[in-house]
């Protein structure tokens, strides 16, 4: 469990949340993610068919598991967390296996 770690976070919109309102969220919650214990970055992706995707980057699977369950308690992810359908979201931690170059 020390090898790096992605978590990547899978989920929809509630359908009145614009994505303007939704990037804004993201960037207040980035000030206290960066401030976890292994973060590494984070990417915030969107696809054409409404599909978001939060993909954070940790020093190690520790870290992640403690961070994803920090960011739940956390005050400053509380609007950004109630803009997330609940029963569209799927979170996955996936250590490092391999990389190329």
């Amino acid at each position: 469990m020390n090898s790096p770690t992605v978590e990547l976070v899978q989920f929809r919109l509630k359908p009145e949340v614009s994505e303007a309102a939704f990037l804004e969220a993201v960037a207040d919650t980035q000030v206290v993610v960066a401030q976890l214990p292994g973060f590494l970055h984070r990417e915030v992706l969107k696809g054409d068919d409404g599909l978001w995707v939060d993909v954070i980057h940790w020093q190690t699977k520790i870290e992640a598991l403690a961070a994803a369950q920090a960011f739940g308690t956390m005050p400053e992810v509380a609007a950004f967390g109630a803009m997330i359908d609940p029963n569209q979201m799927t979170m996955l931690h996936l250590e490092q296996a391999r990389t190329f170059e």
